[in-house]
């Protein structure tokens, strides 16, 4: 496999209650070539922050992470 690099932004954001963070990926070959964007998004906490297709929703107090995966 080729070197590549997946970057996610913002890489920290914090939320209120009800507010949403727009996440978006990117994948890029060592020659700067578009490998696409995430292929699945989770969060480590779902009774904190609920993600779909890169937008992550606070759904109340705490910390979770969101991952996505390419």
């Amino acid at each position: 496999f080729a070197d590549w690099t997946f970057t996610l932004t913002p890489p920290t954001p914090t939320r209120d209650v009800g507010q949403t963070a727009a996440y978006t990926t990117t994948a890029r070959d060592t020659e700067g070539t578009d490998l696409g964007a995430a292929s699945s998004w989770s969060s480590s906490n779902n009774g904190v922050a609920t993600v779909s297709n890169g937008t992550a929703t606070c759904v109340s107090g705490g910390t979770a992470t969101i991952t996505a995966t390419k």
